[in-house]
């Protein structure tokens, strides 16, 4: 068992060897790769592979790296990040290195202060662009739930709409009626004989008159009602009470 054991353990720390060993190969390639395109004046596909070969072996030379590529790319705040983190890492840096990696942040602390600042400002500004919407869509909600009379007035639009159009149907039976009177009339001004087609013409206009009565009195009263409920809608609507938090306390809305 423990000859097993020592076997299991020999080998996986060859794994890790092996493994460790890629990575310095792969590092030292993106290395090579990165330091030909800051030569070429290429710094954001330097930038791209010199962090790359840092996550590959943490290697605080590529911190450095990566800060001098952000100088060039006129990034002050990101340069003097990674100036800030070689420093932090690199333990056994000469203080030769140490003493201008130190120059080079004190040269971009202003504009590094600068967008830090700016970045903070913007970071406010949306929190707070965030937080007035969210209390206007609160607010929004809390006055929908509490419009009781929406439904209400609705309804009573409805039932006016209704109304309206059995006015005018009423209307067109009441105009069909009195014209079928006056053909009548016409027709026997100087006297006439009594024909079934006459008595079937005054039938049809009764029938007109008798729905023209109906309609109008149907249609009346709809209307009616329909704006009694529309009112009735309206006056639950203005009792409502609205409450809506800000920043300092809340806002209270009563309508009448």
């Amino acid at each position: 068992m423990k000859i097993a054991a020592a076997a299991a353990i020999a080998l996986c720390a060859q794994l890790a060897t092996a493994r460790a060993d890629d990575n310095k190969a792969r590092a030292d390639a993106l290395y090579e790769k990165a330091n030909a395109q800051f030569k070429a004046g290429q710094y954001q596909g330097a930038v791209r592979d010199f962090r790359a070969a840092y996550d590959l072996v943490r290697d605080p030379v590529y911190l450095f790296n990566l800060a001098q590529a952000y100088r060039k790319l006129l990034d002050c705040l990101s340069a003097d990040d990674f100036y800030g983190r070689f420093l932090a890492e690199a333990t056994d840096a000469d203080p030769a290195t140490r003493a201008k990696v130190e120059a080079w942040r004190s040269e971009l602390a202003p504009c590094a202060e600068q967008r830090r600042r700016e970045g903070d400002a913007a970071r406010r500004y949306e929190e707070a662009e965030q937080q007035r919407k969210a209390e206007l869509a609160a607010e929004e909600r809390r006055r929908a739930a509490q419009d009781r009379g929406r439904g209400t007035r609705r309804a009573g639009l409805v039932v006016a709409g209704v109304g309206a159009g059995l006015l005018v149907a009423g209307g067109a039976f009441a105009l069909h009626g009195r014209g079928i009177t006056h053909e009548l009339a016409d027709a026997c001004a100087n006297g006439c004989e009594w024909t079934p087609e006459l008595e079937d013409r005054e039938r049809a206009g009764q029938r007109s008159n008798v729905l023209a009565i109906a309609g109008g009195i149907a249609g009346a009263s709809a209307v009616v009602g329909g704006l009694l409920l529309y009112a009735h809608g309206r006056a639950e609507r203005s009792r409502a009470l609205t409450i809506a938090p800000t920043g300092k306390g809340a806002v209270v809305w009563f309508r009448f």
